[in-house]
């Protein structure tokens, strides 16, 4: 299903929106205080932001394009957060004070990242839980773990205040 909104879009605690398939968004930006879950593919394109403070969750794969920015907020709710089977971001600045995480591949393309929450890619199955991080600037104030390799490609600084960077496998910095 494709839903196309040419205005803001501001979903309330009160809504619950399930898709036993893909559902694809695009809109001027999102705010979602609501459960937003498929069984299948998630994708939500905005030309301006999208801020979460509830769940965004993909039974399959998760992406999110914004223009702006994405923020992640943190929730009293017992399912929030960003989560996939396969996760992809990408935006000019993600702050991330809540979950986002993956069961497999992890894609996180942005110019800046702060990180105050969790990022995990990470499965039992022993699996690909790669996750890769693209970005300018990096700053880290709590926790990015994969159970496989993480690779950080960034481009000017990283930050690592007080705060862990864990890989099972290995860790690649360029």
């Amino acid at each position: 299903m494709n839903i196309i909104v040419d205005d803001d879009l501001v979903l309330d605690s009160s809504n619950k929106f399930e898709a036993i398939n893909s559902i694809t968004l695009n809109l001027k930006s999102l705010t979602n205080n609501a459960q937003f879950i498929s069984n299948d593919n998630i994708t939500i394109n905005t030309s301006d932001y999208i801020v979460n403070n509830a769940s965004l969750s993909s039974g399959n794969t998760i992406t999110l394009n914004a223009v702006n920015y994405i923020t992640n907020n943190d929730s009293n709710e017992t399912l929030f957060g960003i989560r996939g089977a396969f996760t992809n971001l990408n935006t000019n600045l993600l702050t991330n004070y809540g979950l986002i995480s993956s069961l497999y591949d992890m894609n996180i393309k942005v110019n800046d990242i702060v990180n105050y929450g969790g990022i995990a890619s990470a499965n039992t199955d022993n699996y690909s839980s790669i996750m890769n991080i693209t970005a300018n600037n990096l700053t880290n104030y709590n926790t990015i773990y994969s159970n496989d390799d993480i690779n950080l490609f960034i481009k000017d600084n990283i930050l690592n205040q007080n705060a862990t960077i864990y890989a099972t496998n290995n860790i690649t910095i360029q």
